[in-house]
């Protein structure tokens, strides 16, 4: 007796299932419209898939137009950074040699100042020895110059 349940609960199962594949087929509008909405889902997802590729296409040639500008701004940076630094070096060596230049003007006005007192030092020396070596200059007598026939007249 076991043994029939088991076939005859395979029997409606197999019942079943035929007569729910033959009830699909019977409304055919219903497979014919649901494959159009798939193709035209297809069709809408393959021209989408189309563009995202010319997209995809684009944006990679961005990146790269990208890549190949952030090359070149760095070497501009790098350039840039060089000249900087050589800049600050001349600022240094100019205000280098602004000190020096100070320093040099500085004892230059102090060796002009003190040969200046060493001219007027040495001018008053010398004038006090042409004092003392000058015989000392008594007026001469004065010389009258008149002619011998002129006082005859």
């Amino acid at each position: 007796m076991m043994r029939w349940f088991p076939m005859t609960m395979l029997m409606m199962l197999t019942l079943t299932a035929a007569w729910g594949c033959s009830r699909q087929s019977d409304r055919p509008d219903v497979t014919g419209e649901a494959l159009r909405k798939l193709e035209n889902r297809n069709q809408r997802l393959e021209s989408d898939m189309q563009a995202a590729g010319a997209q995809l296409a684009i944006l990679q040639q961005q990146l790269l137009d990208a890549e190949t500008t952030k090359k070149q701004l760095q070497g501009e940076v790098s350039r840039l950074l060089q000249a900087t630094r050589e800049r600050d070096d001349a600022r240094t060596q100019l205000a280098d040699a602004a000190v020096q230049l100070k320093i040099r003007t500085s004892e230059r006005d102090a060796l002009q100042s003190q040969f200046e007192n060493f001219r007027k030092a040495l001018r008053t020396q010398l004038e006090q020895a042409d004092v003392l070596l000058k015989p000392e200059t008594r007026p001469a007598p004065a010389a009258t110059t008149s002619a011998p026939s002129a006082r005859q007249t």
